[in-house]
This record gives structure tokens, C-alpha cells and sequence, in this order.
């Protein structure tokens, strides 16, 4: 039975082709764990195609991907060099979604995430984790802005910031940067009734082709995740000067100079 089973992922993992009752198959032979190489091939095109194509899997099949990786990305351990790079990354993702987690997921999460961030590799499911562990304040300051093409293409941003009371400006171009296997991310940061408005183009072969256009309208409702933060008290600061609060824009305005020189006497640059 083993022989077959290792058979019947082989192919699987030939063929790219995944049917429902392949799971119970690697599942079994998964306990076994007889051929590393080959549960691993598996869990990684698998992993691939959750992240790049949205392809829904098991919640078993998560369980699989933290055993096999729990130990390798913990510290003192390598990183980019692991063949496991894409699991991590897809359970991270997963659990981001979770509304419960154990404390052993947690600080996992918590470990990893700080790490891949440390990289600069920061994928907009990390704001997700908001309330399960601290986040890197900048996470929280940003607005992501996710796009996936295929890693061989020069993938452009062309986007204006402006508000609801400004005439159209001039669009800036940027290169959005490839994160992980064409996972493509930009990052802005908002405030108050401004829109973002992007389209991204393509480089293919026949040219530059646009393929996505679309806008983002920032009010407070967005802002509630970086409260504590800078930018959150200009937000709040924009807010009370569009309601005409006089008396409350200058006692944080206020607020805000007296922390900023605090600041400075605390932290001096090095």
C-alpha cells in the first residue's frame, strides 16, 4: 500500500493535477514519511498554488506544513536557503486567518513574521495579525497594495494620491518589486480622504499591456489599526480640522509637538 500511495503522489506531483480524494492518500503516507524529498515536493507545489493561485486547501493539510517546518524556522536556524521557504510562508497566511491560535503558533508567527519583515519581505496579510502579538509599527502605518504576475515580467505601478476636494494630478511610475515568486507589493501611506488611484502594466513579449485599474478611498475606518501611532494622530489632527474643532485640532496639535521633542531626548541619531 505504500508503494502505491508513494506512486500516486509521484504522479500527482508529475502531472500538477490535484483531485480531493489526493489528500487522504498523502495524508497516510505523510505518516510513514519514508520519502522526505517527495512530501516535500508535494506540500511545496501545493504551497505555491494557496499563495499565487488562491487555491483553497485543507485545514489538515496546514497541519502537515507547520510539523514539517516548526523545527527549521525557529531561531538559530537557516532561512533563504531553506527548501521549505514556501510552506512558511503559506502557513503564515493561514494563521493570520485563524481567530485562535496556540501560544507555540503564536510565537512561531510572531518569530517569522519580525524575520521575513526584517528581509523586507512584508505581504499584506501581516496586518492581519493586529491583536494577536505587536507588530512592527510600520505594517500598520502602511496601505499594500498586492499584484501577482508571472516573475519573468517587469510588473509597473502608475498611481496618483489626491482627495476628494483636489483636481487630477500627474501619475507617478514605479516598479513594483517582486517579494516571492511574483507576489508583487507596493506599500502607501494615507490619510484622511485621500484616494489612491493605480493601474498596473505589464512587460510582456507583445509589449506593455495594462491589466489592472482600480482606486482606494482612506477614511477612519482604516485608521483604526494604527492608533498609537504618528501617522494615526496627523490622521486624527485632519479629521478634527474638517469638522471645524478648533479647540481640539490645537490641543493635539499640541499633544503631538510635545511628544515629538520627547522623543528626541530620548533617542539621539547615531
Amino acid at each position: 500500500a505504500k508503494n502505491l500511495e508513494e506512486r500516486i503522489i509521484a504522479q500527482m506531483v508529475f502531472t500538477e493535477e490535484i483531485i480531493p480524494e489526493s489528500y487522504s492518500v498523502f495524508y497516510s503516507f505523510y505518516e510513514h514519511d519514508s520519502n522526505r524529498k517527495l512530501t516535500s515536493a508535494f506540500m511545496k507545489m501545493l504551497a505555491y498554488r494557496y499563495l499565487v493561485k488562491n487555491f483553497e486547501l485543507p485545514e489538515k493539510l496546514f497541519d502537515c506544513f507547520y510539523h514539517s517546518i516548526s523545527d527549521l524556522f525557529s531561531p538559530g536556524r537557516g532561512y533563504l536557503q531553506n527548501t521549505y521557504y514556501r510552506c512558511l510562508i503559506a502557513v503564515l497566511k493561514y494563521f493570520s486567518e485563524c481567530k485562535e491560535l496556540t501560544t507555540d503558533k503564536i510565537n512561531f508567527a510572531d518569530y517569522n513574521l519580525n524575520k521575513l519583515y526584517s528581509q523586507g519581505k512584508i505581504f499584506p496579510f501581516f496586518k492581519d495579525y493586529y491583536g494577536k502579538f505587536p507588530l512592527p509599527i510600520h505594517i500598520l502605518d502602511e496601505h499594500y497594495v498586492e499584484y501577482i504576475a508571472d516573475p519573468k515580467y517587469e510588473v509597473k505601478i502608475h498611481y496618483l494620491i489626491t482627495s476628494v476636494k483636489q483636481d487630477e494630478g500627474e501619475y507617478i511610475t514605479e516598479e513594483m518589486p517582486d517579494i516571492f515568486e511574483g507576489i508583487r507589493v507596493k506599500d502607501f501611506v494615507m490619510f484622511q480622504d485621500e484616494i489612491l488611484k493605480y493601474y498596473i502594466t505589464e512587460m510582456r513579449p507583445e509589449g506593455e499591456v495594462e491589466t489592472l485599474r482600480s482606486s482606494v478611498h482612506f477614511d477612519e475606518t482604516m485608521d483604526n489599526e494604527r492608533a498609537g501611532s504618528r501617522f494615526h494622530n496627523i490622521n486624527m489632527m485632519l479629521i478634527a480640522k474638517e469638522m471645524n474643532d478648533d479647540e481640539t485640532l490645537i490641543e493635539m496639535m499640541t499633544d503631538y509637538a510635545t511628544e515629538r521633542e520627547n522623543v528626541k531626548k530620548m533617542f539621539k541619531l547615531l
